[in-house]
């Protein structure tokens, strides 16, 4: 999931991680959803620490029903995350 932690951009309800797996499944390279998905949990590790000259981080995200990767999250104080912080994330499913 590419990722705006920004929480203001959306109408739809909180998705758990297991949901948008499932509704995902099925999706072709190059492929998205056709909307916007937002979830919420804690960080269990990160892939990439945070690069400066493109203000993004990269890490695994969990809430106990699955796990799925941020890549390239964007957004307010994203160069302070680390692992076990909980954040609310929001973008597009690819």
């Amino acid at each position: 999931m590419d990722a705006d932690f920004s929480t203001n951009k959306i109408n739809n309800s909180i998705s758990t991680i297991q949901d948008i797996l499932d509704e995902a499944e099925y999706l072709n390279d190059g492929q998205s959803l056709t909307s916007y998905k937002e979830a919420s949990g804690y960080i269990l590790e990160i892939t990439e620490e945070y690069m400066s000259g493109y203000n993004n981080i990269s890490f695994i995200l969990t809430d106990g029903t699955a796990e799925i990767l941020i890549h390239r999250g964007k957004g307010d104080d994203i160069s302070t995350l680390t692992v076990g912080d909980t954040v609310t994330v929001y973008g597009e499913i690819t």
